[in-house]
């Protein structure tokens, strides 16, 4: 969601900041498909992590 709401301010942001050359090429919303798969690796990752220092145990 930050990053569609960057999108919306700075409509230019992918084309300045990321290499598009070294992009797949597929976007969802302008987001490129390499930031959606990496923000759901990172939420899949830490999910597990966070329950463990929490101490949260499945009955």
């Amino acid at each position: 969601m930050v990053f569609f709401s960057i999108l919306t301010i700075f409509p230019s942001y992918v084309r300045n900041v990321f290499a598009v050359e070294n992009l797949w090429g597929y976007y969802i919303g302008g987001v490129p498909i390499e930031e959606i798969l990496f923000a759901f690796a990172v939420g899949a990752a830490c999910t597990p992590l966070y329950e463990h220092v929490k101490g949260y145990k499945i009955i």
